[in-house]
């Protein structure tokens, strides 16, 4: 305890951030306007992306500098993110308390909320 204050910094420093969140004017009819805007925005970028990958792709296809073999170093930078994939997945299926409970030490308990 520093300053007579209880709680580590980071609780102090996630406590304030919540209680300035809190206060924001996110409820109604405009913040729905503003969220379906972004998800809109955000899907625009997405096919934009994807247009502009597929050119490039048939432009490299038809000047014969596309090659459809794996390399060793892209076998292995896929199989990197193997058990980062599998524990989203574990965690999705089993919630995040009890997919995160082998995090913690024996007799720690952590709840959301």
């Amino acid at each position: 305890m520093e300053n007579g204050r209880k709680g580590s910094r980071r609780e102090r420093i996630v406590a304030t951030v919540f209680f300035y969140a809190r206060k924001l004017p996110l409820k109604g009819r405009p913040t729905r306007i503003l969220i379906t805007c972004c998800y809109v925005a955000l899907l625009l970028l997405w096919l934009v992306l994807f247009a502009f990958h597929f050119y490039l792709y048939s432009f490299f296809t038809r000047s014969q500098l596309v090659s459809t073999t794996w390399s060793l170093g892209q076998i292995i930078a896929v199989t990197v993110w193997v058990p980062s994939i599998v524990e989203y997945l574990y965690i999705l299926r089993e919630g995040i308390e009890e997919g995160s409970k082998y995090r913690y030490p024996p007799g720690v308990q952590a709840r959301i909320g």
